[in-house]
């Protein structure tokens, strides 16, 4: 588990970065509705939410919500995320 953190591309020099370039040139044309369902206690993903709204045209206008809970939200707020899931599907 400690190593997992070393496998995220953050940096320029990272094995992997030519694929998250190429992930995010599909997602900065994707305009198809998007919504972020993030947790509060996540200090791995804290603050993806916004670059994620902020660079995915789908995302914009979008109700994105910050739920209770830490790294695996769909165990800690499983309700919540079935709602937000079933409210962007009545509204698409």
């Amino acid at each position: 588990a400690r190593q997992f953190p070393k496998l995220v591309p953050v940096t320029p020099e990272h094995a992997s970065v030519a694929e998250n370039r190429a992930a995010w040139k599909v997602l900065e044309a994707f305009d198809k509705p998007v919504v972020t369902a993030f947790s509060d206690n996540d200090p791995v993903t804290r603050g993806g939410d916004a670059q994620l709204q902020a660079r995915i045209p789908g995302a914009k206008g979008q109700p994105h919500v910050t739920l209770r809970g830490g790294h695996f939200l769909q165990e800690d707020s499983p309700d919540e995320i079935v709602e937000v899931i079933d409210a962007l599907i009545r509204r698409a």
